[in-house]
């Protein structure tokens, strides 16, 4: 666990807490408008649990209640040589945004990155969720001119190699 002077608790996702960091998944995909089942979510808990899961979860308690998550992936950049820290998942939980719950779990992002010696931080946000692109400007970040994000479902991944 990793206190803040503001009294929110980090702790790492556990197979006890899972069920309050499904809440949070399922809270931002409603948000995002791309609702999550039962199935992914049971994916999701069968991937972090994994000796070698590709993700890790992070809940940010304020009072012993979750009132944030967020996800780290963890990838490797050539060009850097070295990690990057992909955030997949930021979220505060509803009645307590605007308290500055969100810029904690970001910092603590931020601190899980510089620990691991990443060489960047990657994430995305949705063109039309102007708070959050405006959030991430406001906390130093840049968009990416000139990437283009590509992306294959899996029904597309099947397609291919039939």
């Amino acid at each position: 666990m990793v206190p803040t002077s503001e009294g929110l608790v980090f702790e790492k996702v556990t197979p006890e807490t899972f069920p309050e960091l499904a809440r949070h998944i399922k809270g931002l995909a409603s948000y995002e408008r791309c609702p999550v089942d039962d199935a992914h979510i049971e994916r999701v808990m069968a991937e972090a649990f994994k000796e070698h899961s590709c993700f890790e979860g992070y809940l940010a308690r304020k009072e012993g209640e979750a009132v944030g998550s967020i996800i780290c992936i963890w990838s490797f950049s050539t060009s850097k040589g070295r990690p990057t820290m992909v955030m997949d998942h930021l979220f505060v939980a509803d009645g307590h945004r605007g308290k500055g719950i969100g810029k904690m779990l970001f910092q603590f992002a931020i601190g899980k990155a510089v620990g691991a010696g990443c060489g960047r931080m990657e994430w995305n946000a949705l063109e039309w969720n102007t708070n959050a692109l405006k959030f991430y400007q406001t906390m130093g970040a840049k968009s990416i001119d000139g990437v283009v994000y590509f992306r294959m479902t899996d029904a597309d991944l099947e397609h291919m190699i039939e």
